[in-house]
């Protein structure tokens, strides 16, 4: 549970990409951003290892558009993002695989022995459990959660700076003027 939880914090920077909504005026398509690298760091904060995740790719389609005011925003095509993260999560399979094996090996258990007990307790091979674990994940729904997270973070936050604000002085002047009396 603890690294669903992970993993879903790591997703946030994803989900900050599809939270944007896009306005009217020129539109721009820009090359996709992979959001690989750092979901990568994360992964490997949880104990995978950097080589077995370096082939991935998690591409993001997304349009910039640019307002008539100078404002832009961006908007990410969410239905190739959930395909992009499920396939980048099919990936990951390996990586989980060989993180399970490591702290077994760690803890003193051989390959074999460690699949013996992992398919007496589970039913299944470390495998087979991994690929459905995997497969349980709901992509879109973990997605729209993280964008709710998202936009609640950024109301947070301007709620917080509108709140930390100082009152604003009178404006001073640099070279206070001095009246004199009139003599």
């Amino acid at each position: 549970m603890k690294h669903v939880k992970s993993l879903a914090l790591c997703l946030l920077a994803l989900a900050l990409v599809l939270a944007l909504a896009g306005c009217g005026g020129r539109k721009s398509d820009l090359p996709d951003l992979d959001l690989a690298p750092a979901l990568n760091s994360a992964m490997t904060q949880l104990g995978l290892a950097e080589e077995d995740l370096a082939d991935l790719t998690l591409p993001v389609p997304y349009t910039l558009t640019l307002g008539e005011d100078g404002t832009y925003s961006m908007q990410a095509d969410k239905e190739a993002t959930v395909t992009a993260l499920h396939t980048y999560l099919q990936g990951c399979g390996s990586a989980i695989e060989a993180a399970l094996y490591k702290t077994a090996e760690e803890s003193g258990l051989s390959r074999e022995d460690f699949d013996a007990a992992f398919e007496q307790s589970t039913g299944s091979s470390v495998s087979d459990y991994v690929a459905e674990q995997i497969s349980q994940l709901d992509e879109e729904s973990l997605l729209s959660s993280l964008e709710e997270d998202a936009a609640s973070t950024r109301q947070l936050t301007a709620s917080s700076i509108l709140r930390s604000r100082k009152p604003t002085s009178p404006k001073r002047t640099m070279f206070p003027t001095r009246s004199r009396a009139a003599s």
